[in-house]
């Protein structure tokens, strides 16, 4: 095995090479990476063990740690009591009947948005969909759970600037087997980067009503009293503002490419639309079929990392003590012992619910470490799809192949550019 073991592979072709892998050695695979290894752990029942049987023995550590350079100490990267304390404190401002009271001006949010795409879709413009959804669901994250309409200058900052810093966090992922200090390409572009969003983290905590029951007005009360450090509060306000829109955002970037290739699933989420009371996502029940479909074919987070405190036994095969462990999203949801015709974008095979094995399907992770803005990304999705629907039909500007690109997300390699149609 060369030097650097496997890492070129994985770092040109993630997806692809692991894919490989599987097929070839099983569900469990030592991927020689340097001096060390990466344990890849395919097989539902190894995603539950990790995640929820014998979630004390496998954290975060150290690769997530390379994350640390946007998200501090905030609640995706934190470990132990300290996570306990803080997801304590976050954990009402995702209750559903919170969530409720923000519909209306998340309904007017997407409206403005609407208003420019009637213009777009007037002069023929052609329109970068990740960009479109990148700016829509920050504005969104922003208006529901800070209470804080962001300009259309400082959206665009924003966005530019997470792309930005992603890039530069997707390659520390790459190279997570050389040591921290290890200088990389693009470190002070990213940190340019990162100030433009730290400007932006503490505009919002600036304007926010601090009589609003919202996530922020938690965590400044838990400033308030000690119970949280100024730092920490920032941490927490970038980790929401990034959760809140990166994996919506490119969720539905997919999900506007899947209904244009599949025009007869397009129909009945426009008449499902159509049918439905504005902001009653529980009048939409094919259309959150369609999100789980493209959630299990392009899930955002398609990689899930852990470090193992001490050995674990998967199907025979002996995970070291301090080992590396990577779950694959992407991967398991593609199995074709649990999914039939993997490859199928078929909305209707969530008619009946959920898979047979819980564990097969985990977008948003798993365990106590289950996303907490799960229930509002949800919400998001189904309103801007059921609403947009109501009068636009995007159409691909180009019949170039959309092909994924794994980073510090799943995205399409060269973007999803379409034109508006209408209904």
């Amino acid at each position: 095995m060369p030097l650097l073991g496997m890492l070129p592979q994985l770092a040109r072709d993630p997806l692809g090479t692991l894919a490989r892998a599987r097929d070839r050695y099983g569900d469990v695979v030592r991927l020689p990476v340097l001096s060390g290894a990466v344990h890849l752990l395919a097989h539902p029942d190894h995603v539950e063990r990790v995640l929820v049987t014998r979630n004390a023995n496998h954290w975060k550590g150290r690769l997530f740690g390379r994350a640390d350079f946007l998200f501090g100490n905030g609640l995706v990267l934190n470990d132990g009591e300290s996570w306990h304390a803080q997801r304590r404190v976050m954990q009402p401002g995702f209750h559903a009947d919170l969530l409720r009271t923000a519909v209306g001006a998340m309904l007017e949010v997407i409206e403005d948005h609407a208003r420019r795409w009637r213009l777009a879709r007037r002069d023929g413009t052609v329109l970068e969909l990740e960009s479109e959804m990148t700016v829509l669901t920050l504005d969104l994250m922003a208006t529901a759970m800070f209470g804080v309409r962001l300009g259309a200058d400082e959206l665009a900052t924003t966005g530019r600037a997470f792309g930005v810093v992603l890039e530069h966090v997707g390659l520390r992922f790459a190279t997570f087997t050389l040591p921290p200090a290890t200088p990389l390409p693009g470190r002070a572009r990213a940190l340019r980067a990162l100030a433009a969003l730290e400007e932006i983290v503490a505009r919002l905590v600036d304007r926010h009503d601090p009589s609003r029951a919202d996530v922020l007005g938690m965590l400044q009360q838990a400033v308030d009293v000690g119970a949280m450090s100024p730092r920490q509060l920032r941490d927490e306000v970038m980790t929401l503002l990034f959760g809140g829109y990166e994996a919506t955002a490119h969720t539905l970037a997919w999900t506007w490419h899947l209904l244009d290739r599949h025009p007869q699933v397009g129909d009945r989420v426009r008449a499902e639309a159509a049918a439905a009371v504005p902001g009653d996502t529980a009048a939409l029940p094919y259309t959150r079929q369609v999100l789980d479909e493209v959630l299990r074919l392009y899930p955002p987070f398609w990689e899930v990392l852990r470090s193992s405190h001490e050995p674990d036994e998967f199907d025979g095969h002996v995970v070291p003590g301090g080992a590396a462990i990577l779950l694959v999203p992407w991967l398991t949801h593609r199995l074709p012992e649990f999914w039939p015709d993997p490859s199928a974008f078929d909305p209707d095979r969530w008619a009946t619910g959920p898979p047979a094995h819980r564990h097969a399907y985990f977008p948003f992770g798993g365990g106590q470490r289950l996303c907490i803005g799960r229930p509002l990304a949800l919400l998001e999705m189904q309103l801007v799809v059921s609403q947009l629907s109501r009068e636009f039909r995007p159409r691909r500007a180009d019949r170039r192949p959309v092909r994924e690109r794994a980073r510090s997300t799943l995205r399409a390699r060269h973007g999803i550019r379409m034109v508006l149609g209408g209904t």
